[in-house]
């Protein structure tokens, strides 16, 4: 037999030519209307095939199926022949815990039991592969390719700088709905819902004029907001959610028991509760071996006195990223950060770099960037994670991401700082900064939009006109919303 592997969900062919991408298609057809069995003849109906998962884990997401009548909500993976499970390793592999139907082209009566690591078992779909085509196709041509003319390339960079704001807005809008539950947490305080009297609404407060000048000036507040910020950035696209969710799960004021310059207690903390703490049994490296099982005597001393909730390993991605980039080595990062930015009050630090009068915006940008610099200890210089060692990659954060925290961190958090205690120097500062920084490195979206909108009459040239193609894809691109683009002459973009 031939094979071709990629990852667990990649297509593999077969020597007849039928590959996983042909079940795919059959399984995407499927509705409610199919009448299927699983492999132990039980009644199946697929109410909702899924969103196709091109990262880590399995194959498809958000699946509602009715299984003996009874409704199931998670995740499905496809493969060629059901041994395909084990032999792809997904029987010992957490992140597929939640799988609920396992989709396959063949099953033999021989083959062991589809099982989770958590020893659940997975019911099976035998779909007869769709041999017409063993490929996928070319997807057609957007509509903006296709038949939607181009504006000039002035009104094109005006376009992109407007969506490039209206995305700094919107990160501003979550961060003060984050600040207002934060007060509400320090000052113990509850808000009634909006009333009704006459039909006529009352108008909800805003958050200026909910809170006295001195309560939005207060300094946990802001630095928990730092806080959540810097450790969701160091996340990126694939672990801002659990980076996220440890921030919460271990607020700031709870390390701040402790010495933020004790560094193996703030280690045994955050891989503690990120559940990315390993066992010491299986290390290979006797360096490794020694340093987690210190952390683990640490953690296991300090789990008495934190009763937060916890991460599983399994909620962080590791598929498809760099080392340097791993959860394992931006957290250790952010330990390090955390002495250098949260000693002294680190959000009015930062917002004081913006307000300082007499700056050029280059110097304020190479000012917020030394904010990030730092020296790791003896293990950290060289690891990247805690499995064996690596020289040559550190773990210090490179410009690309520090200037990416800056402009979805610090610059709204400045906004909105400024917004609210009427700063409008402060404002005018943070936004010479956001239109200084330089340009991100190229992703698939910010080409996308390059290759279907702009079509070279404008480069992506800075950090604005850069996160105004982010928002043009989201908002235009990837909902089909081509016929209203901004971009598309006599469809002026609002504000």
């Amino acid at each position: 037999m031939f094979r071709l592997q990629g990852r667990s969900s990649s297509w593999c062919l077969s020597m007849d030519g039928i590959s996983e991408i042909s079940i795919r298609r059959v399984w995407e057809r499927l509705d409610s209307t199919s009448l299927l069995h699983t492999s132990d003849r039980r009644p199946l109906m697929v109410l909702s095939p899924g969103v196709p998962n091109c990262d880590g884990g399995p194959d498809y997401t958000d699946v509602l199926i009715r299984l003996d009548g009874r409704l199931y909500r998670g995740a499905v993976e496809v493969h060629l022949h059901a041994r395909d499970w084990v032999a792809h390793h997904h029987d010992k592999d957490a992140h597929y815990n939640g799988v609920i139907l396992h989709v396959v082209g063949e099953c033999p009566s021989d083959v062991r039991p589809t099982h989770t690591a958590g020893r659940r078992v997975v019911p099976v779909l035998i779909l007869p592969p769709d041999g017409s085509s063993t490929a996928p196709s070319s997807p057609p041509p957007p509509p903006c390719v296709r038949q939607l003319g181009v504006l000039p390339a002035k009104s094109l960079c005006r376009v992109l700088q407007r969506l490039g704001w209206r995305r700094i807005r919107r990160r501003m809008n979550v961060l003060e709905a984050r600040l207002d539950e934060l007060l509400r947490e320090e000052h113990l305080t509850v808000h009634e819902q909006r009333r009704c009297y006459r039909k006529v609404p009352e108008r909800e407060r805003t958050t200026a004029e909910r809170w006295t000048r001195c309560e939005l000036n207060a300094q946990p507040a802001w630095d928990q907001m730092l806080y959540e910020g810097i450790l969701e950035g160091l996340g990126y696209v694939k672990n801002r959610k659990p980076f996220g969710a440890l921030a919460q799960n271990v607020p700031l004021k709870l390390l701040q028991q402790w010495s933020l310059a004790d560094t193996e207690t703030m280690m045994a903390i955050l891989f503690g509760a990120s559940g990315l703490l390993p066992s010491p049994h299986g290390l290979k490296e006797q360096t490794s071996v020694r340093y987690v099982r210190r952390l683990r005597h640490r953690w296991k001393d300090l789990r008495r006195q934190i009763h937060r909730p916890l991460l599983h390993e399994a909620e962080w991605l590791f598929f498809r990223l760099r080392p340097v980039n791993f959860p394992t080595s931006r957290l250790a990062a952010f330990v390090f950060l955390l002495p250098a930015i949260f000693n002294d009050s680190g959000a009015h630090r930062i917002l004081e770099i913006f307000r300082c009068d007499g700056l050029s915006p280059r110097t304020r940008v190479k000012r917020l960037r030394d904010v990030f610099a730092f020296l790791p200890d003896g293990f950290w210089s060289r690891h990247l994670h805690f499995r064996n060692k690596r020289t040559g990659t550190p773990i210090a954060l490179g410009t690309h991401r520090i200037d990416a925290m800056i402009m979805n961190t610090l610059v709204p958090m400045a906004l909105l700082y400024g917004r609210l205690c009427h700063d409008h120097l402060l404002c005018l500062h943070a936004r010479a900064v956001a239109r200084a920084l330089p340009t991100p490195p190229r992703n698939s979206v910010t080409r996308a939009v390059e290759l279907n909108v702009l079509r070279g009459c404008v480069s992506i040239d800075s950090a604005l006109l850069h996160l105004g193609a982010i928002e043009l894809h989201r908002a235009y691109c990837q909902p089909g919303r081509c016929v209203q683009c901004p971009a598309t002459p006599g469809k002026p973009a609002r504000k």
